[in-house]
């Protein structure tokens, strides 16, 4: 082969690679657009639909956060702490809480000293530290700023564990024409189904019936008084439809 000829060869095989990478960029770019076009319909919808539990969850964080600050600060409220340490150093910490005379707030305040596996666990009460308490009294002080930042917490916890779901919902090789549907929310009680018809209509019997796979999640939602108020989603996949 001459060196004309290597030439042109080499040309030829050059512009096949970047026609081949023009094409490969197009069809990344179309698959980027699709799928940023899916993540925002399930974000959309989400937002829209999960409100009154976004708003329920929020308020009874915050409500949580401001609650057991209170419970703090208001421990040993009108107490003499001399006579306090008085009359409970030296005695048993299980003996002290069967008085009921200290809320748990308070109760938290009384120290042991540490179990060792030489001695076995010695529960007298050898301290009474009230620091916990005093910070919590000048948290009350400002309360109004800790609410907005237990706000930003709540908001930030729940936008990272919807944004986690839709990321679960997107890893299914869903078409362009996904359906968002059976999206409820009772404050409490949320439910979603997304799936993929393999057929065009307007009428839903038909879009389920073409549909092969299911995509499902609820909520299951915990508010008490001993832990804050927490969340997570169950997420199901299936065959058949279920209303």
């Amino acid at each position: 082969m001459s060196s004309k000829e290597r030439n042109t060869t080499d040309v030829n095989h050059g512009c096949l690679l970047l026609t081949k990478t023009k094409i490969e960029m197009e069809i990344s770019k179309a698959q980027a657009k699709r799928n940023k076009d899916k993540f925002n319909l399930l974000t959309n919808r989400m937002t829209k639909n999960l409100m009154e539990f976004k708003n329920t969850y929020i308020g009874d964080y915050v409500m949580y956060e401001i609650h057991q600050i209170e419970r703090k600060a208001n421990a040993f409220k009108g107490s003499n702490m001399e006579l306090v340490e008085k009359n409970v150093i030296g005695k048993s910490i299980s003996a002290v809480r069967k008085e009921s005379v200290f809320s748990s707030a308070e109760l938290n305040c009384f120290f042991c000293e540490k179990n060792t596996q030489y001695y076995g666990y010695d529960d007298r009460i050898t301290s009474v530290s009230i620091g916990s308490v005093i910070r919590a009294r000048r948290k009350m002080e400002l309360i109004e700023l800790h609410k907005v930042e237990f706000y930003a917490e709540a908001s930030k916890s729940y936008e990272v564990k919807c944004n986690k779901l839709i990321q679960g919902m997107m890893s299914y090789d869903w078409n362009h024409k996904m359906v968002v549907d059976d999206v409820t929310d009772a404050g409490k009680d949320f439910s979603i189904l997304v799936y993929n018809p393999s057929v065009y209509s307007s009428e839903k019997e038909k879009l389920i019936a073409s549909a092969e796979f299911f995509y499902h999640a609820r909520i299951i939602y915990a508010c008490g008084e001993i832990k804050r108020p927490h969340f997570r989603f169950i997420t199901t996949t299936r065959k058949t439809y279920l209303s």
